[in-house]
């Protein structure tokens, strides 16, 4: 319980940094809400954090839409409970046609994760003689990247006194 009331607090720097980057005019600002190595946690925790995600959503995605801010996710979000992809869909459906600030969140994601995944795909075309290896660039591997189609980002902030990035 007390690993999860700092979490709670975890939800306001959210507003802030949203309200923040809206008066900025950012256009993408992207949250880790949950990395792949924070299954490792204890279960209760996890557990806790899920919940959480699944309240926090069902109550900010009306003021979200209000304020014209379009929800995304980058991750392997069909591995959260069933119940976070299913307030995540509402919250994608509900403000996918808005065009303010893009708050991508990080779920379920880790940058080793999205390498693999990508190189896997890549792979794939290789194999099935779709793409001969002369043919992987930058621009490809960008193209099977979560991020496509995103800025890449310019400031990162890391939070908690970790040095690693996911």
């Amino acid at each position: 319980e007390d690993r999860l009331f700092g979490h709670n607090f975890g939800v306001e720097a959210v507003r802030e940094a949203l309200r923040a980057a809206q008066e900025l005019n950012v256009e993408y600002l992207t949250m880790y809400a949950f990395s792949t190595e924070n299954w490792g946690r204890p279960k209760d925790e996890v557990d806790g954090l899920m919940d959480l995600l699944v309240r926090t959503i069902g109550k900010e995605v009306d003021e979200l839409d209000e304020s014209n801010v379009v929800i995304r996710t980058i991750g392997e979000t069909s591995g959260l409970p069933a119940s976070c992809q299913e307030e995540l869909d509402l919250a994608y459906e509900r403000t996918r046609n808005n065009t303010g600030v893009n708050l991508v969140l990080a779920l379920n994601y880790s940058a080793q994760w999205e390498m693999v995944e990508a190189v896997k795909q890549i792979s794939d075309l290789v194999n099935s003689g779709s793409l001969d290896k002369s043919e992987i660039d930058r621009e490809l591997i960008s193209s099977h990247l979560e991020t496509k189609g995103m800025p890449d980002p310019e400031l990162l902030i890391r939070t908690s006194g970790e040095h690693r990035v996911s």
